[in-house]
């Protein structure tokens, strides 16, 4: 006799509900399938301090890249030379200005733009007064024609910490700070770096 479409149906689930009885029947009669609340609040637990940690653990590395990488301004004053090429301020017709110029009195206090370590600091040519921070990773970070130095070479240096006092020594037409990025030898825009367009505080 032909099985019904209605029979045809229940067959499947006849038989897994069979299977499953079978599988409860040799199953021992104590064991549990729940979780017990205190186990549950435990796990609870122990997911939440994994997760503060692993978010503890990320916001360290983001401070220590933030100290190292120079997203402030040395000074704090208007830009009166940008990046790139310009017109040269001694006559020599075009050229391509590696860093940008900060007009400040002489005097003004300059400062690191993130943690380091002192190249030089020094005469140097017609950067004047220089002094220069190996930040790591191929950066570095130039800072011309200060009056006075405020650092030694090798010393470690903080992000914000004084480390010269402006003026215009070297080819310079007046007081002011030439500031320089370099990322392996190669000199990029500082702007790249900047955490915003705003004066060094």
């Amino acid at each position: 006799m032909p099985i019904s479409k209605a029979r045809r149906m229940f067959l499947p689930t006849a038989l897994i509900l069979c299977s499953v009885a079978l599988i409860l029947n040799y199953l021992p009669s104590h064991t549990t399938y729940a979780v017990a609340p205190t186990q549950l609040e435990q796990t609870q637990t122990q997911i939440t301090d994994i997760a503060l940690a692993q978010a503890k653990e990320a916001a360290a590395k983001k401070a220590e890249k933030l100290a190292i990488t120079p997203s402030i301004w040395p000074v704090s004053g208007p830009v009166t030379s940008g990046f790139g090429g310009r017109t040269s301020p001694f006559g020599n017709g075009s050229e391509s200005h590696p860093g940008v110029d900060i007009a400040i009195e002489t005097g003004a206090p300059v400062v690191a733009t993130a943690d380091g370590r002192v190249l030089q600091s020094g005469p140097a040519g017609g950067y004047g007064n220089l002094v220069q921070i190996d930040h790591g990773n191929g950066i570095v970070t130039l800072y011309g024609h200060n009056s006075q130095l405020a650092v030694k070479v090798g010393q470690t240096v903080k992000k914000g910490q004084v480390i010269a006092y402006a003026g215009s020594t070297g080819l310079s037409t007046g007081p002011h700070v030439h500031y320089e990025v370099r990322e392996n030898d190669d000199a990029v825009d500082p702007w790249k770096y900047l955490i915003s367009n705003t004066q060094h505080v």
